[in-house]
Parts: structure tokens; C-alpha cells; sequence
């Protein structure tokens, strides 16, 4: 049997399978970020012979494409194309998927919101630089919940259409700046750092000039065909981003799960300590807790992660218990824990 004959086969297979598919009346799945998960972790577990992050591509765009025989599947991201959350957004969902830009994290919101999409992809912390604070801000008004994560390490390289020795200005988001700090003091320290909004933005500069630099990923390379002068630039190896999927779904329990919940606290002493203390007593572990302020001055809401579904029975009675002391509370959602070799 040859190569050929066995791609045959993987054909007939899939067509099988997309039929099956097609004659269902069931509508697209209400968790579609979490029913991908749950299938491409099955095929992984069943497979372990094969390569966890090409499992993951193979059957997220087949289930994808089962989805998208019923209705479309529509995906908006923080752009331009060739960022980052562009990478993020192509991992989760694939290119088939992938829809209308947004300039801002902003208009992500909004294009959910206005239900021009099913989901957006915003960036909302990184392992070096910390927080996000406008994605944060968003959830305090925005009428979307968070139905899926994302971590993607993040590995900055140099582009330019000069050689190292000729750059003159190095432009890049200014957290990549930061991220890349060492590098840059050490290889280019006498030449110029400029903020811009995004990468992308500073490899469409870079592909217009001969001799500014531009810090980016390698889509944004390939995207604006720049040589790429340096690879792995970032001070952190581990250098890794988490990017939400917001909608307006709520996932089912998989057993393996976040969420997400803002409250604002009423004005007494020991207020967080005892809006804490439910998930101690109920042997809930906390996975972040951020804090920000609200339109008064000194008012502050706070972010809370923790590992656990919401319908789940301890988790559900440290919600009511931290809803008791809060002068407001929003579950922003429950969703599949992301791990980094999930592409």
C-alpha cells in the first residue's frame, strides 16, 4: 500500500464522517471551544503514539468543519493579522473559522456583543508583564461571558531587511519591548526602541524600511516576507500568553475546569479575607486574583480564577457563600482548562 492509496482512504473517511455530520439536526454546539477540547484530547489519549500538537490540528479542523456544515462559525480576534492573538485565535479554532479583525480589544467586545461573530480571542495576561488591564476593564460592562482559554508561548524574533549591524530603530508592541529587554541592551544597545500598537504593526514599518527592526513572531514574518535576523529573543524562555475565548455560551463540565468571577466588595475591614475564605473551607484552589478600579475614585472590583466548574457541588457552595458578602457578583464563566501542548 502506498502513500497515495492511504490518503485515499483518510479521504473517504473524512467524507464519511462530514456526511454523518450533515444529516444531524442538531444545531452548532452552544460549547463549541470545549467540545473540540473533549474530542482532540479523546484521539490523543487513544493515540499516545502520536504527537499531542498534531492530534490536536488534525481533529480540531475536522470537528470545526463538522460544526460548520450547520451553520458558520464565526471568530474575531485582536489584530492585524500576524499577531500574536492572530496565532492564538488559529490554534484554537483554525483558518477556516477566523473572521473580522479588531483594531482594539474593545471591538472584539463589541463584535460579540452586536453578534456580528460567535467568539473572540483577546490576550489577558502574560507570564512576564503580568495583566492586560483592558481586557479586564471590558468584563466590568461587557455582555459576554468567557467560554474558553488559551496559552501560547510566546517567542519573539527580530525581523528586518537589513543586517543586525545596520538597524538603526527596533518598533514593537510595548510589551514584546519589555519581554525583549536583555536581548536588545545587549545586541542593539545604542539604537532606538519605538512603541507601536501591535507587532504586526512593527513588521509592516520594518517591511517599508531599510533599517528599522521590527520585534515580532514568525507569522508576521512570513505575512510581510522579512528575513528573520534573530529567533527566541525574549528574556524568559518560558515566556507564555493567555488569551480568553469570550461568547455568549456557557460550557459543559469536562472535569477539568476554570472559572472566572468579578465581584465588588462592600466597604468593611477584613472585606476580601472573608470573600476569600469560602474557597479555603471548601478546599478550592485560587489560580489568580486581580484587582481594578472601578469609575469612583477608589473603588476597586476584583478578578478571580479558580480551578473548578461552577455547577460542581463545592464550587457551587463557595459561590453562594462569596455572593453573601459581596455588593455585587458575576460568574464571567466555566470553561475547559487550557494546557500548552492543546494547539
Amino acid at each position: 500500500m502506498t502513500a497515495g492509496d492511504i490518503d485515499r482512504q483518510i479521504a473517504a473517511l473524512l467524507k464519511q464522517r462530514r456526511s454523518l455530520a450533515g444529516d444531524s439536526s442538531a444545531p452548532v454546539a452552544d460549547d463549541l471551544p470545549a467540545r473540540v477540547r473533549r474530542t482532540t484530547d479523546a484521539v490523543a489519549t487513544s493515540e499516545p503514539d502520536l504527537p499531542a500538537p498534531l492530534v490536536h490540528g488534525i481533529w480540531r479542523e475536522i470537528v470545526l468543519d463538522e460544526f460548520a456544515a450547520h451553520a458558520p462559525v464565526t471568530v474575531a480576534y485582536l489584530g492585524p493579522a500576524g499577531s500574536f492573538t492572530h496565532q492564538a485565535a488559529l490554534n484554537a479554532f483554525g483558518e477556516q473559522c477566523l473572521g473580522e479583525t479588531a483594531e482594539t480589544i474593545s471591538g472584539v467586545f463589541h463584535s460579540v456583543e452586536k453578534q456580528n461573530v460567535c467568539y473572540g480571542v483577546v490576550p489577558i495576561e502574560n507570564s512576564t508583564e503580568g495583566a492586560v488591564t483592558h481586557t479586564f476593564d471590558m468584563f466590568q460592562n461587557a455582555n459576554v461571558g468567557i467560554c474558553g482559554e488559551i496559552l501560547l508561548p510566546i517567542h519573539h524574533s527580530l525581523l528586518s531587511n537589513c543586517e543586525l549591524s545596520e538597524v538603526t530603530t527596533v518598533c514593537s508592541h510595548p510589551q514584546a519591548l519589555a519581554q525583549c529587554r536583555g536581548w536588545l541592551q545587549q545586541h542593539l544597545p545604542h539604537v532606538d526602541c519605538v512603541a507601536v500598537s501591535s507587532t504586526t504593526r512593527a513588521a509592516e514599518k520594518a517591511a517599508q524600511s531599510a533599517t528599522t527592526a521590527a520585534i515580532a513572531g514568525l507569522l508576521a514574518a512570513e505575512l510581510y516576507h522579512l528575513p528573520v535576523r534573530a529567533e527566541n529573543i525574549e528574556d524568559m524562555a518560558d515566556n507564555t500568553t493567555r488569551f480568553l475565548v469570550i461568547g455568549r455560551d456557557q460550557p459543559a463540565a469536562t472535569g477539568d475546569d476554570k472559572t472566572s468571577v468579578v465581584i465588588v466588595l462592600r466597604d468593611r475591614i477584613g472585606g476580601l479575607h472573608t470573600a476569600l475564605s469560602p474557597f479555603s473551607q471548601h478546599g478550592i484552589n485560587l489560580t489568580m486574583i486581580q484587582s481594578r478600579p472601578q469609575t469612583g475614585n477608589w473603588q476597586y472590583c476584583f478578578f478571580i480564577d479558580y480551578e473548578g466548574h461552577a455547577d460542581s457541588g463545592a464550587s457551587k457552595q463557595a459561590l453562594e457563600d462569596l455572593q453573601a458578602c459581596c455588593q455585587s457578583f458575576r460568574v464571567l464563566g466555566s470553561y475547559p482548562r487550557a494546557t500548552l501542548n492543546a494547539k
